[in-house]
């Protein structure tokens, strides 16, 4: 061997884009089965015996947009659809982890499935700004794999390369693209808070923010929330109260008013109520109808927790 056969070839790419990571993801999906037994038990938590239907990139239901990946599996008698949504920096869709739902209750309907899923394969950074899907794939986690992979060798390492680039792109981008108006209307919201609903206790907003920081988050510390739970207002128009008990069904659902559902958002489950979405974007005060009413309805979530947590 010479000394230039020992070089070590160093992968350079120009740019990684979310169909790149579509489809070094969907690969594994679709041949990998050492790769979908870690995916099913690891992250989706399923230990029954299946077998793969399918996987597929870029699957549109009219009306209802597009799946960057969609992956199905049979159990038993059980036919299960996984709609995966990649993002590596790009904001969300209106509506969107809503209308990945739509579109699994369609193909429920149709037959195609006797139950669906729906996934979040990002950053971890992007992940934890996100939690509105089923379940998350973190790229970081899928990297660890590949390496840790024997079999996969070099084409491990290779793949694990252009998530490592797509994770610093993510992180290079977050840092340096600063949302003026959203930025404006964060503080607005928070000083009216504190002007007028104090008690709520809204976390106080960054000094500048992206323009996807579309949660406002409050934590009294008086109605008994515990570490990372909280009074949530969603800009897409939800008032949440997320916990981190596995048992909420089973502790409150007896307890809930007429309009309030119970959801699962990422490894918390959420007391939710609708409301009208608001542009963070836009200027604040020519939205404070849709506010006061999303804050409204955050005060009910408080007076219910108030009563029902310390139970």
């Amino acid at each position: 061997m010479t000394n230039e056969d020992q070089i070590p070839i160093i992968i350079s790419f120009k740019a990684i884009r979310e169909r790149d990571t579509d489809i070094l993801l969907l690969e594994e999906l679709k041949c990998n089965r050492r790769f979908t037994d870690w995916f099913m038990k690891s992250v989706i938590g399923f230990e029954k015996d299946y077998n793969v239907e399918g996987a597929w990139h870029s699957i549109s239901e009219s009306g209802l947009g597009e799946s960057d990946l969609v992956f199905k599996i049979r159990s038993g008698n059980e036919h299960i659809l996984f709609m995966i949504e990649n993002k590596i920096d790009a904001d969300f869709m209106p509506d969107q982890a809503k209308r990945y739902r739509e579109r699994g209750i369609r193909g429920f309907d149709a037959g195609e499935c006797t139950s669906y899923k729906t996934v979040l394969f990002a950053p971890e950074s992007y992940i934890q700004e996100n939690k509105d899907f089923d379940y998350y794939l973190k790229y970081e986690d899928l990297r660890e794999w590949l390496l840790a992979d024997k079999e996969l060798g070099e084409r491990g390492k290779f793949k694990a390369e252009i998530l490592t680039i797509a994770i610093e792109r993510l992180r290079r981008g977050y840092t340096a693209i600063i949302n003026e108006k959203t930025t404006k209307f964060k503080w607005d919201y928070y000083n009216y808070v504190q002007e007028n609903y104090s008690f709520l206790k809204m976390k106080r907003p960054k000094v500048k923010m992206p323009k996807r920081t579309g949660f406002m988050r409050f934590q009294p510390s008086d109605i008994g929330l515990g570490k990372n739970e909280y009074l949530i207002h969603k800009k897409r128009g939800d008032v949440d109260l997320q916990l981190r008990d596995e048992d909420v069904a089973l502790n409150y659902s007896g307890f809930l008013k007429k309009e309030m559902e119970i959801v699962k958002t990422g490894k918390s489950y959420s007391i939710r109520l609708k409301t009208t979405t608001v542009d963070i974007e836009g200027e604040f005060y020519e939205q404070l109808g849709e506010i006061n009413e999303a804050l409204e309805k955050v005060v009910i979530l408080y007076k219910w927790a108030e009563k029902n947590l310390k139970r």
